[in-house]
């Protein structure tokens, strides 16, 4: 297996991930200390990416109005007293932006993966290296309390990345669907890995369920839309029929992932046909969708892998000042997947600059510190992974130890069943 000794490791490469390898790696003196590990999958590419306009005052005023709001270790303050530097920042990534009455909008449907990729450029220009994979298993030295490093799924091969100081920024798109759905298949749970490492986590809040999201050639994280559902049937490795194009279309969301939690040792599939009449009217009225057919079939795709998932979530991994630090040592944390400002909601139009602004932070104060965690190539840690924990533990955890769902339809939820 392939070893990389790294002092500082960043898990996520969306807002807040880029954003802290951006400023960390514009002030390193040695510029090849850093690595991103970027799964592909961000919800930082999928957000509209509106953002609050509002004076100094008012934004003030929304904040506090709102009861979750962290108001303790100068979370507040340092929002406000950032908000519109940051703003502008943003608004040079070579995304165009343009004014309503409330908020500023991209031109484009999707900005984020234009964003992205520019901070990710620059960051490698500047000497930063990516890795492109998922963390598969966290090392874990109890002795110390401190991550020693991780184990990377890229491609087909496994890398093993040890590290000083690990920032965590995985997000909220793909953080809990393998512990709120069961599904083996799917890639492992950062906050849920670090939970068995002994980090603190707090009110884990998931919204906007969705049984079917597409993770297979090259799309990460596409909803199948329910415009389509009268043309679609859910399928097998061996093409058998798991629900068929009229049994789909009459199903809720809880019934179809009742339907995915029996299947749930098996991979699923939708195969989508429509007649060219449908089919070119459909392409017309959902764009983001379009290219699907055009890279993959005409009017029908035979197999495209989907998974049930939750399309966001706020919270669940403590941090206890503005600079992210956990209760693990050498773990920071920032963005959706932390308890900070937000808590367990956040206010619309400010979870992109909330992320860009304390990726930042936490950058600063690594970049101050007297001097980081040593590197240990430990051979005895605790290896932390997903295929040697019980799904039993799903509802202890996520329901009654750690906090709540917002979901109406989470106790419905068939945990027992898997």
């Amino acid at each position: 297996m392939e070893t990389i000794n790294i002092p500082i490791l960043t898990i996520g490469a969306g807002l807040a991930g880029t954003s802290f390898c951006i400023y960390l790696q514009s002030h390193l003196k040695k510029p090849k200390n850093s690595i991103l590990i970027d799964s592909g999958c961000s919800n930082s590419i999928l957000s509209d990416w509106d953002i609050l306009k509002t004076t100094k005052s008012e934004l003030e005023l929304l904040l506090t109005k709102n009861n979750k709001i962290n108001h303790q270790d100068k979370f507040l303050k340092v929002f406000i007293d950032n908000y519109y530097k940051s703003l502008e920042n943003i608004f040079s990534f070579g995304v165009k932006f343009f004014e309503t009455d409330f908020s500023y909008s991209s031109k484009i449907r999707y900005p984020g993966k234009v964003i992205l990729d520019y901070l990710k450029k620059q960051y490698t220009l500047n000497g930063g290296k990516i890795v492109e994979g998922y963390v598969n298993e966290i090392l874990f030295d109890k002795n110390q309390n401190r991550i020693v490093g991780v184990i990377v799924k890229s491609g087909s091969k496994n890398i093993r990345i040890n590290c000083g100081e690990c920032i965590v920024a995985s997000g909220g798109l793909t953080n809990l669907m393998l512990y709120t759905t069961g599904n083996k298949q799917n890639i492992p749970n950062i906050p849920y890995l670090l939970y068995k490492a002994g980090v603190i986590l707090k009110e884990p809040c998931n919204n906007y369920f969705v049984p079917l999201v597409i993770f297979d050639k090259g799309i990460n994280g596409k909803p199948v839309p329910s415009i389509v559902k009268p043309h679609i049937k859910l399928i097998n490795d061996n093409n058998t029929e798991i629900v068929g194009r009229n049994n789909i279309t009459n199903m809720s969301h809880v019934e179809l992932l009742r339907c995915l939690s029996k299947n749930i040792n098996v991979n699923t599939y939708v195969s989508i046909s429509m007649d060219k009449q449908t089919h070119k009217k459909y392409l017309d009225n959902d764009i983001d969708f379009k290219n699907v057919f055009i890279k993959h079939g005409l009017t029908e795709i035979k197999k495209l892998r989907v998974m049930p998932a939750f399309h966001y979530s706020i919270g669940g991994i403590l941090k206890q000042d503005i600079h992210g630090k956990t209760n693990i040592r050498n773990v920071y944390v920032i963005g959706e997947c932390s308890y900070g400002l937000f808590k367990s909601d956040r206010t619309k139009a400010l979870a992109l600059l909330e992320a860009y602004i304390f990726g930042q932070q936490t950058a600063e104060y690594i970049l101050n510190k007297n001097r980081w965690d040593k590197i240990q190539d430990l051979k005895n840690c605790e290896y932390l992974t997903h295929n040697k924990l019980s799904l039993n533990i799903k509802e202890d955890v996520w329901k009654k130890s750690l906090g709540y769902f917002n979901t109406k339809e989470y106790d419905k939820m068939p945990f027992k069943n898997l």
